[in-house]
């Protein structure tokens, strides 16, 4: 498994992502990982959580064949799915929670509004990364760090919770919390308007 990718920042923030998770997927049969990258998030969840079926995808075909071997052995992961959020169909897919780590920004803007029109969770649609709030980081480094993505590419970039709000709205969703993470993070879950 040694030459398998990797993503440090996933094993320091898996413990307190999941405890925030818990209450909100505990009830959920099925969840759709969007963006897995690695698969190290499922790989951490799944064994903690046997009663829910994962589903993992990630947009870059690259990363299904380690997705799949890395979760080969977990009994309650089904094979990962190539999903392009912005050219993939994949609004026909059926789960409870829709579960995205860190794409919003390391993805163009595009990305973000195709998540909010093609999501379709039972319960709850959650993200996890950095965000600003009314144009404001809420850290020098996320500042740095905001500049480095815009310098690999200027489609990427950390984005503002009034944008997301907008744009979740016209989907009917609705910010239902907001929950500060370590290393200057926020887990946002949606729920859909009722």
């Amino acid at each position: 498994m040694s030459s398998l990718p990797h993503s440090p920042a996933t094993h320091r923030n898996r413990q307190p992502i999941w405890k925030t998770l818990l209450p909100y997927v505990k009830n959920a049969k099925k969840i759709l990982e969007i963006a897995s990258g690695t698969g190290e998030h499922i790989e951490y969840m799944a064994p903690r959580s046997p009663q829910i079926t994962w589903q993992p995808s990630d947009g870059n075909p690259d990363m299904i064949w380690a997705i799949n071997t890395r979760l080969e052995t977990q009994k309650n992961v089904t094979k990962a799915k190539h999903i392009d959020v912005c050219t993939s169909t994949w609004n026909d897919l059926s789960y409870d929670v829709l579960f995205c780590a860190n794409m919003i920004h390391i993805s163009p803007w595009e990305s973000t509004l195709a998540l909010f029109k093609h999501a379709n969770p039972k319960q709850y649609l959650i993200l996890y990364g950095p965000f600003k709030e009314n144009g404001i980081h809420n850290s020098q480094g996320n500042v740095h760090f905001d500049a480095s993505l815009r310098r690999q590419n200027p489609t990427w970039g950390i984005r503002d919770l009034n944008d997301l709000q907008a744009v979740a709205e016209q989907h009917e969703y609705h910010l239902l919390h907001q929950h500060q993470m370590p290393a200057n993070n926020f887990i946002l879950i949606w729920a859909k308007d009722t």
